[in-house]
């Protein structure tokens, strides 16, 4: 695709790839775009849940996995029906992996290195995630945080047209700002 620099934009503890990409990579990256992200995992709440998705993918119960995630996206049964029908394919081995990252990965002390823009999006009903939006928030140098009204985690499949706005100003903004001639 001979693509130069990108935006990099991920959903919940995929926020820690988005993180990890542009301290690793900076000079491949535009900005990221953090949905319902974090930096760490330092709740005992969240550790749970991760926990318990790492548990069930080493027993290769991917299926519970996959219908308890899909039940929580979805708005509509046939959305919950598409998303399990997805998600029921994943490896057990690779989400367990996923899952063992998830909880320990932590970039909290590398934050100021981010020089790029970063776009946060929150729910305004996650209060579970709001410390980790105001960690961000006060951590990286160039960051913008939005709360999504009347949301909670699941902005990608609950607030679409919402989320799918504020990106496109986003990119849009800041690259006019990168790349003038565009």
């Amino acid at each position: 695709m001979k693509l130069k620099k990108l935006f990099f934009a991920a959903y919940s503890t995929g926020g820690s790839v988005v993180l990890e990409f542009l301290l690793t990579y900076p000079e491949r990256g535009s900005g990221g775009i953090v949905v319902g992200g974090m930096s760490e995992v330092n709740e005992r709440k969240l550790k749970r849940k991760i926990s318990s998705g790492r548990f069930f993918s080493k027993i290769g119960a991917v299926g519970l996995v996959a219908l308890i995630v899909s039940w929580g996206q979805a708005k509509q049964l046939p959305l919950m029906r598409l998303l399990f029908k997805d998600a029921k394919k994943t490896n057990a081995k690779n989400a367990e992996q996923y899952y063992e990252y998830s909880l320990n990965y932590n970039c909290t002390a590398r934050l100021d290195n981010i020089h790029h823009p970063v776009l946060l999006v929150y729910g305004e009903k996650d209060k579970l995630f709001h410390p980790y939006a105001k960690l961000l928030h006060e951590r990286l140098p160039k960051s913008e945080l939005v709360f999504v009204e009347k949301t909670k985690h699941q902005i990608p499949t609950k607030a679409a047209d919402d989320l799918n706005g504020l990106i496109q100003s986003f990119i849009h903004q800041y690259s006019s700002t990168l790349h003038p001639s565009r």
